[in-house]
Formats: structure tokens, sequence, C-alpha cells
């Protein structure tokens, strides 16, 4: 039996405490949200908010958050490896479009508007080195240890999506299970290689299950004293977002509600319109965005507007789907 629970991509919670998300009217709906105020402005010169808006493709397009698997460092730069590409396929979204846009930042230009820089690729490409590194050390830690990613494996499904304090607020369900390295016959594994081996203890024959489905330690005998169980604690996914720049980067929270029984974490990236078929936000008829994904080029030549300062989108040279202001 798999666990599943819901989580939001949307981070900038909390203008005020409480938010009405998934509220159908009925007393019976509890919504409680503890986080953090994001301004919607673009930090780190746009580059936060481009990591924010890149975990929330992969979310859709990947259906996962586990970076160390899905990119890797090639030709001097980040970008999918055949695994993820092969996940796309199976997803019905070959190539991953919008992924791809978002990693090709990497070779972008640097967005100026009005003297002032609202995106500096080289600042990008140096965090996205940094926090992918942050990723792989995560991921390769002991399981109980206090600074590990999150062990359990973890599917994402769209939700839905509702307006945000800065663009769109998305929500993705989380299906966590144990992972089959751990729960796997240990003749197969063992406990000297593979997946985080150091938890993977043999248990005692003939119990080769390690683990239960609810990520219980089974077996017997010195291997039960040795095991740890599989957290399957849905909050714990926010550990999955170190390469977008967890805990630094303020727009993947820490933001989380809690409406009935389900676990909503959020995020809203401003100022990037990058998400295949959002809600592009407008200011007096002019698209509020520093950068629109837009595959069918639709919205080139349209006015945009970065923190006052007027422009017109216009196709960029480093994507063809990626319109910017300028």
């Amino acid at each position: 039996m798999r666990t599943a629970l819901v989580a939001g991509l949307v981070v900038a919670t909390s203008l005020g405490g409480t938010l009405a998300c998934g509220n159908d009217g009925s007393d019976s709906t509890r919504v409680e949200s503890v986080g953090q105020r994001v301004d919607c402005e673009p930090v780190e010169e746009g580059v936060f908010p481009l990591f924010a808006a890149l975990a929330i493709t992969m979310g859709f397009e990947l259906q996962r958050w586990e970076a160390t698997t899905d990119l890797a460092f090639r030709a001097n730069r980040y970008d999918m490896t055949q695994i993820a590409l092969d996940r796309c396929t199976e997803n019905g979204v070959p190539r991953c479009d919008n992924v791809q846009a978002i990693l090709d930042f990497q070779d972008a230009d640097p967005i100026i508007m009005n003297g002032e820089v609202v995106f500096n690729p080289e600042l990008y490409r140096q965090y996205f080195r940094e926090f992918f590194r942050r990723q792989w050390v995560m991921d390769h830690l002991p399981c109980a240890h206090p600074n590990a990613s999150w062990c359990a494996e973890h599917e994402l499904t769209f939700h839905h999506d509702e307006p945000g304090p800065c663009t769109s607020d998305y929500f993705f369900a989380i299906d966590a299970s144990v992972p089959d390295r751990c729960s796997s016959d240990s003749k197969k594994w063992g406990c000297a290689g593979g997946w985080r081996s150091h938890q993977c203890h043999k248990a005692a024959a003939p119990a080769w299950r390690l683990f239960d489905r609810k990520g219980k330690c089974v077996g017997g005998g010195k291997a039960q004293s040795r095991c740890r169980n599989i957290d399957l604690d849905p909050t714990r996914i926010i550990t999955k977002l170190a390469f977008a720049g967890y805990p630094d980067n303020g727009f993947l929270g820490p933001d989380f509600q809690y409406v009935d029984d389900l676990t909503l974490v959020g995020i809203d990236p401003p100022l990037f319109a990058m998400v295949e078929g959002e809600t592009i936000p407008m200011v007096d008829g002019c698209v509020a965005a520093v950068a629109v994904y837009d595959p069918n080029g639709t919205l080139a030549g349209t006015c945009c507007d970065v923190n006052g300062t007027r422009g017109t989108l216009a196709v960029s040279s480093w994507n063809a789907s990626t319109l910017v202001c300028e």
C-alpha cells in the first residue's frame, strides 16, 4: 500500500496567515497555513524565482524531484539524463520541453531593465553547481543522518492550481513508498553495495524483506538493531528541493498547509511566467514577467512590464519557446 498525500508548490504563502486553498465552503474543511512572506520581486537577480519555476516544471513533466538522477553536468552545463528523457516519454511529454526551456537559461544573455539586472545567467550557473552539489551530498547520506534527503520514493501528480500572491500556486499529489532496493531480496542487494546499502542490512533468514510497505523495519536478530525505519512523512519532500535552493530559496518555503487530512506545501515563482499553461500576470494590459514560456509564439511583440519598466516580448536567442521582456 502506498501513502498518497497532496503537496502544493506555492511557496509564497501567507499574506496573512490562513489561506482558503481547496475550501469548498463546508465547515468540515480545515485550512491552516504556516510559512513566511515572500516578496514578489526577482531575488538574487532573478535566479531564485527561476529555480522555483524549474521545480514546478519538473513536477509536471518528470513527476518527481530526483535531481541527482534526472540531471547531470555535461558540456559545461546541467542537462537531463537519458533516464530523465526516457521518463519524459513514459509520461507523454517527449523531451520535457518546459523543463528544457528553464535549463537553457544557463546559456542566456543577461536581462536588464532600466539599468537593473533582473536575470543574471552567470549567477544562475554558479548557484546551479552549488545547489546540485548540496543535493548530491544529501542524497548520499545515510537515511538516519539529520542532513539526509528524504529516503522514500515518490511520484508527483498535478492536483490543481489557483491564483497566488505572485503568479499561480501549483499543487501536486505525493505518492510515497518504501524504496524497492530496501524492500527487495537482500541476496540481490546485499549489505556491501547498492542504494544507501548501509541502511539496507540483511535481515535474519528467511525474513529477506528488510522494510514493510509502511517503512517499518522488519527482520530479526542483530539486523533489527541496525535497521532504520524509512520515514514516509510527506513534509520531508522539501529536502528533495535542495537542487532548487532549499533552504536558502524563500520561494520554496518551508510553507505547509493542512487541509483536513491532506498536507500541502507550496511554490509561487514571481516575475517568471515559465510554466506552460499558467495564467500570465498582467499590469495595465502588459505581461508582468521577465520571461514567458510560449512554445506557440503567440505573445511575441506583446508589451511587458517589469517593476514599472515597459518593454516588448521577443523570442530569446537561447530557446525558441522563451520570450524575454526587452
